[in-house]
C-alpha cells in the first residue's frame, strides 16, 4: 500500500525510571487511511432521559433556563431516548385531573409529551419514546389501546417522534411479568403496521432493547434476540441492546480503567455482530442504553473524569465493530448523567462535545485496535468537517492511556512526521481521576454563561510527536493527512 494511505504511530511507554537508562518497547500502530471500514450515523453519539424523570415531575430540570437546551444543542444531531423499566407502569391520560404518579402506576399527560417535544425542538435533537409493552390482552397479545392515544396526540400536535416498544423484555421476571420473544415480535409487527398506515404517527421503530450477552455464546439474552429477529426483523429499523460493565454497588475506581473489564464490551460486540449476521444481516445494531455502572451509575465515579475511559473506549470500539448509534444513559439525572441536577456539565459531557465536533462518520481501521488486553487504545475516524474547522481529508485519532505510571509517546511515521497535529488532551481538573472537573490542554472547561461554550482551542504540535500522560485520553486531529478514505 502507498505510504500516503498509512498513518503509522509508535506507542512508546516511557517508564518513570527511563532517565536512569531503563529500556522501553516501541508499539507500532497503523491506521489505514486508504479506505473506510464502516460508517456511523450522524447521530452516533446520542443520549437519554429516563422515564423516571417524568415520574418525579421533572424535578430539577428547569425548562425556563437556556442552559440545558444549549448543552443539548452542543451534541446535536443526536437521538434523545425517553424509556426505561418504568415504562411498564406508564399510562397516558388526557384529563390532567386524573394525573397520578408512583412507581407501580403512573400517568403521563399531554403536558409531559409537550415538554418532551420542547426538549426535542429547543435542543435540536430527535426524540425516541418507549411505549408500554406490558399492557396485554387475555390472549397474550399487546393491548395497544392506550399507547395508540400517545401516537394520536403526537400526530395531532405535529410532533415527530421515533418509537420503541418495551424495555429489556427478557429481564421482566423480577417484576413478575413475562413477554415471550415471539409474542413481542408480533407486537412489533402490529406497531409497524400502525405506523405504516398512519405516516403522521412517525416512522422510526427500533427494538427490542434486550440486555447484554454476558460474554459467552447462547446466553438467555441472545436466545431472546434470536427468537425475536426470526419473526420481526422486518419491523424494526435498527436492533437495540443494552450494555453496562458493572454494578454500581460493587464497582471500584480501578474498574474504570481495567483493560480486562473494558474488553467485556469487545466480546459482547462480537457476539451481537455475529448474531445479526445470521438472523438480520440487513440491520445495524444500536446500543440503545449504555453506561459504565448499572443501577443509576456509581456515585463519585460514573460522573467524574475516570468515567471517560469507559466512555471513549466504548465510542471507539463500537464504531469499529459496526454499531450505528450509541445512546448514553443518561443526559440528565443519575450519577451517570452528562449534566448534573444543577444543569452543569459533568466531565463526560465535555468528552462527548469534543467527540461530536471532531469525529466524523467514516471509521478507519487501526491495526491491533481489536486485540484484547490493550493498555494503550487507539481508534480513528475521518474528521468531522461539517463545522468548517477542518478540511476534507483530515483524520481524528482517539487515544487512551490506561497505564497508571507510564507516559506514552505517539510518533508519526517518517513520511508524515512533518505534518502538524492539533491536540485535544483531556486531564483531570485537580490531578485526581475522580475529579468532577476536566482540563483541555491544561485549562479547566466550564460554561462561560448559560448560552456560551468555552473556546475548545487545540494545542498545535508542529513536530507530530504526541505525549499521552498516565491515565489520560484525548483527540488528535491531523488536518493535512489527505486520507484517501476521507476525500
Amino acid at each position: 500500500m502507498h505510504f500516503f494511505n498509512l498513518l503509522v504511530l509508535c506507542l512508546i511507554p516511557v517508564s518513570t525510571s527511563l532517565r536512569l537508562g531503563t529500556r522501553f518497547t516501541d508499539h507500532e500502530v497503523v491506521i489505514d487511511m486508504g479506505q473506510k471500514v464502516g460508517t456511523v450515523s450522524k447521530s452516533y453519539l446520542s443520549s437519554a432521559f429516563t422515564i423516571g424523570t417524568i415520574q418525579e415531575h421533572w424535578r430539577h430540570f428547569n425548562f425556563s433556563s437556556e442552559r440545558p437546551f444549549t448543552l443539548l444543542q452542543g451534541l446535536s444531531p443526536m437521538y434523545v431516548r425517553f424509556g426505561g423499566t418504568a415504562s411498564c407502569w406508564m399510562h397516558f391520560k388526557k384529563d390532567k385531573a386524573l394525573e397520578h404518579k408512583n412507581f407501580t402506576d403512573f400517568t403521563i399527560t399531554p403536558d409531559d409529551l409537550e415538554r418532551i417535544a420542547m426538549i426535542g425542538n429547543k435542543g435540536g435533537v430527535d426524540v425516541l419514546f418507549g411505549l408500554n409493552a406490558c399492557l396485554r390482552n387475555s390472549d397474550g397479545t399487546w393491548n395497544y389501546t392506550n399507547p395508540l392515544e400517545i401516537l394520536k396526540h403526537i400526530a395531532s400536535q405535529g410532533y415527530d417522534f421515533g418509537w420503541e416498544l418495551g424495555n429489556e423484555p427478557n429481564h421482566l421476571s423480577k417484576f413478575n411479568r413475562s413477554i415471550p420473544a415471539v409474542n413481542l415480535a408480533h407486537d412489533f409487527i402490529t406497531l409497524r403496521k400502525i405506523l405504516d398506515k398512519n405516516p403522521d404517527y412517525g416512522h422510526i421503530l427500533v427494538g427490542p432493547d434486550v440486555t447484554r450477552p454476558i460474554n459467552k455464546i447462547n446466553t438467555p439474552s441472545q436466545q431472546y434476540l434470536e427468537s425475536f429477529l426470526s419473526v420481526a426483523r422486518g419491523s424494526v429499523d435498527a436492533v437495540t441492546w443494552h450494555q453496562y460493565y458493572f454494578d454500581k454497588r460493587t464497582c471500584e475506581v480501578k474498574n474504570f480503567y481495567d483493560p480486562k473489564i473494558l474488553d467485556y464490551l469487545l466480546i459482547q460486540l462480537h457476539l451481537i455482530k455475529d448474531l445479526l449476521a445470521e438472523y438480520a444481516p440487513d440491520k445495524r445494531p444500536w446500543m440503545g442504553e449504555t453506561d459504565s455502572a448499572w443501577g443509576g451509575g456509581a456515585e463519585g465515579m460514573s460522573d467524574r473524569y475516570v468515567a471517560g475511559f469507559t466512555w471513549l473506549d466504548k465510542l471507539g470500539m463500537a464504531a469499529r465493530l459496526g454499531t450505528e448509534v450509541v445512546i448514553r444513559q443518561s443526559f440528565f439525572h443519575g450519577h451517570y448523567a452528562l449534566i448534573n441536577d444543577d444543569l452543569y456539565p459533568n466531565p463526560d459531557y465535555w468528552l462527548s462535545l469534543l467527540h461530536k465536533r471532531l469525529v466524523g462518520q467514516e471509521v478507519l481501521n487501526v491495526q491491533n485496535s481489536l486485540d484484547e488486553g490493550r493498555v494503550v487504545r487507539v481508534y480513528a475516524h475521518c474528521t468531522n468537517t461539517g463545522l468548517g474547522q477542518y478540511q476534507v481529508g483530515s483524520i481524528t485519532v482517539m487515544a487512551i492511556n490506561l497505564n497508571t505510571h507510564d507516559t506514552v509517546i505517539l510518533r508519526l511515521t517518517v513520511e508524515l512526521s512533518g505534518l502538524p497535529v492539533d491536540q485535544y488532551l483531556l486531564t483531570p481538573g485537580d490531578k485526581d481521576i475522580t475529579s468532577g472537573n476536566v482540563k483541555l490542554n491544561g485549562e479547566v472547561l466550564e460554561m462561560i454563561d448559560d448560552v456560551t461554550f468555552p473556546n475548545l482551542k487545540p494545542l498545535s504540535i508542529p513536530t507530530g510527536e504526541i505525549t499521552l500522560p498516565p491515565l489520560t485520553f484525548g483527540f488528535w486531529v491531523v488536518p493535512d493527512a489527505k486520507a484517501a478514505a476521507c476525500m
